[in-house]
């Protein structure tokens, strides 16, 4: 669930989002904002089953729902999922710090198979220009698997970590650096006190400032 204030993010740095990417979308807790915003273009994955019926409830027909993790690769995947925390902190990753920090959030031992989907080979369409990350730890893997569809996105929020929480785990300077090589600049971070938190990174401008709507040469 995202941190950040994303109207106000929106206000502060004249952000004009036209569609949004959602991975690790749970049961929709940013749907209403998105909407007050006037975000009409939505695109929501969602891996775990249950919290998949829980969003097909509670979102409008105008959202595009997919069932499915994203990641490096295409094909069947195996998630470590919890119950204690509604499914929210569930993860690709085996948990590691995450067991010492929320002792009590427990992991079921037996993984459940869920399908994988790489971003640049899901038929993206439209004008979605924000993407957001909420996958615990495997945020650098969908990244990995979203080169093309990167070159689209002016605006990405993600979680980030500080500390191994999970088992091989990116860590916010990983991130930062594989962004920076791709033209983005890291804004605004929000940490909480469990070595977790979200960032915001924009597209630079040509000046090295950021802004929107100037793709890198990588991208042509």
């Amino acid at each position: 669930m995202m941190r950040f204030d994303l109207g106000m993010l929106s206000r502060k740095y004249r952000m004009k989002i036209r569609g949004v990417i959602h991975v690790g979308a749970h049961h929709g807790q940013e749907y209403p904002l998105y909407r007050d915003l006037g975000i009409e273009r939505l695109l929501f994955f969602e891996p775990l089953p249950e919290a998949f019926a829980v969003l097909r409830e509670r979102v409008g027909p105008e959202v595009e729902l997919v069932n499915k993790a994203v990641g490096q690769f295409n094909g069947p995947a195996r998630m470590y999922v919890e119950r204690a925390n509604q499914g929210m902190s569930s993860s690709v990753l085996r948990p590691k710090g995450h067991l010492i920090e929320y002792p009590g959030i427990v992991f079921d031992e037996q993984r459940l198979a869920v399908d994988m989907v790489r971003l640049d080979d899901y038929p993206v369409e439209g004008v979605f220009n924000l993407m957001v990350l909420d996958v615990q730890g495997y945020e650098l893997e969908v990244l990995k698997g979203a080169e093309r569809t990167l070159c689209a996105i002016d605006y990405l929020v993600t979680e980030v970590n500080d500390a191994e929480l999970y088992e091989g785990c990116a860590l916010a300077h990983d991130l930062t650096a594989y962004l920076t090589q791709r033209g983005f600049t890291l804004i605004e971070e929000t940490w909480t006190t469990g070595h977790w938190g979200d960032a915001l990174y924009m597209r630079r401008l040509r000046d090295g400032s950021p802004g929107a709507d100037v793709r890198e040469a990588a991208c042509k």
